[in-house]
């Protein structure tokens, strides 16, 4: 009997991925329910009932319906896999490593501070001038007012 659009079907769930929950179904087939398929959670061998979508070679698009029990499943591997299949859909798909064209922290660390310490030294420098200069500038003005006023 092949499956058809529509129809209700038994399967148990072989893989859980991002992409969704791979059942195996009757005929060798192989059922796809979509990974953001709402109130759903499966466990890796937990038989299930779902309304085939669409089919293609090979794979068969599902709609979860409900979830058969098959004895007693152990709660705490139901609650791994629960936890597993959220973890692996959050997850990044890729970690690219840092490139090497960026500089690492301490590189960009040492060359701010050494660009701090010579700011600071040419601040030093031209401080001292600017001081003497004021100062000298300051005195040469009054030296100048007490000539005119004593003449």
């Amino acid at each position: 009997m092949a499956i058809q659009i529509g129809a209700t079907v038994s399967g148990k769930v072989i893989r859980i991925s991002a992409e969704g929950t791979f059942v195996s179904l009757p005929e060798g087939k192989t059922g796809l329910i979509p990974a953001p398929h709402e109130g759903a959670v499966f466990s890796v061998g937990e038989t299930i009932v779902a309304r085939v979508v669409t089919t293609g070679e090979g794979v068969v698009e599902l709609a979860f319906v409900s979830a058969r029990v098959a004895g007693t499943a152990d709660p705490f591997e139901k609650e791994f896999n629960r936890l597993n299949h959220v973890l692996q859909s959050c997850a990044p798909r890729s970690i690219s490593p840092p490139s090497s064209q960026e500089p690492l922290l301490e590189e960009r660390l040492k060359a701010w501070v050494k660009e701090a310490e010579a700011g600071l030294s040419r601040l030093r420098k031209h401080r001292g001038k600017r001081l003497s200069e004021t100062i000298e500038g300051h005195e040469g003005r009054r030296n100048a007012k007490r000539d005119r006023n004593h003449r």
